[in-house]
């Protein structure tokens, strides 16, 4: 919810008239009367809670230094055929950027989960993808775990893991051998931290070019899509006390991926200009 003056400088912005600050004070103590009145009613009708994850991905430009210039972020609901429309929303969008500038290089980027990196195929099928990655502190995030577990320093190997990484060619087979190596001699290897460590890496290896992408340029990290999460789903939907159904929920994402993506005034201007357009046949055919 926000205040009076907030929505109605909202609603003068969408060109919805006949809604001032008194008439939504007005409506919005009647609603809540109402709710009050009902509230045992209310309550059984409300009382069961379902939790599902949306889906939300973003494309993100860079610079040739590599610094992020800007973030288009999109989002679904959890609902049947939401991952579809996520993909189609993200392909069409990368089409569009590729027929403008084809000489833009192409990166993938998501967590090892294989519906993410399913979806990743999907939308740049059939198109020159030069480097198809997990996100870079996703994989670092299962060596420190294995490395206590294996009573190592973490500070001291994780460091020289990590430079191996980003270093070499072939650094996650490296790391990989290293693990295994340090498991079989500390008979330690049935220990799950160590167990999930080098399980991610065999699965995950031909992801993990990290060196080469670095010297094309391309990032390593998907901080782009966990910041779109967070922005889109976690601070507007994860409010104590927030429940949504899904109409609700996805009116909601559409709005919060406009506003992060800074895309919003000109979503605004189109409402406005398309439904200038569409009173206007009206009036025309009357």
């Amino acid at each position: 919810l926000t205040t009076s003056r907030e929505a109605e400088a909202v609603l003068k912005k969408l060109a919805i008239r006949g809604f001032s600050r008194s008439t939504l004070e007005r409506k919005g103590h009647a609603v809540g009367e109402r709710l009050e009145q009902e509230r045992d009613v209310m309550k059984s009708a409300l009382i069961e809670v379902i939790y599902k994850e949306a889906y939300v991905g973003c494309w993100t430009l860079y610079d040739k230094e590599g610094e992020p210039l800007y973030t288009a972020r999109h989002g679904e609901m959890p609902v049947e055929g939401a991952s579809w429309l996520l993909e189609q929303s993200l392909r069409w969008d990368v089409l569009s950027l590729l027929a403008r500038r084809p000489d833009l290089k192409l990166t993938t980027l998501g967590d090892g989960a294989a519906e993410i990196q399913n979806m990743l195929r999907r939308v740049c099928e059939d198109l020159a993808v030069d480097a198809r990655l997990v996100d870079f502190w996703h994989a670092v995030e299962y060596l420190a775990p294995a490395l206590r577990a294996l009573d190592l320093s973490v500070d001291k190997e994780l460091s020289k893991l990590k430079q191996i990484l980003l270093e070499t060619g072939n650094g996650a087979q490296r790391v990989l051998l290293k693990l295994r190596t340090w498991a079989a001699e500390s008979g330690k290897a049935s220990l799950e931290p160590i167990v999930d460590a080098i399980r991610y890496f065999t699965n995950q290896q031909t992801l993990m070019k990290y060196m080469q992408a670095r010297e094309l340029g391309l990032p390593i990290g998907s901080g782009s899509v966990e910041a779109t999460a967070k922005t889109v789903v976690a601070q507007r939907m994860k409010r104590t006390g927030s429940r949504w159904k899904m109409h609700g929920g996805q009116t909601i994402i559409r709005l919060r991926t406009l506003a992060t993506s800074d895309r919003w005034d000109a979503a605004c201007d189109w409402h406005v200009s398309h439904l200038e357009a569409t009173q206007h046949g009206i009036q025309d055919a009357a």
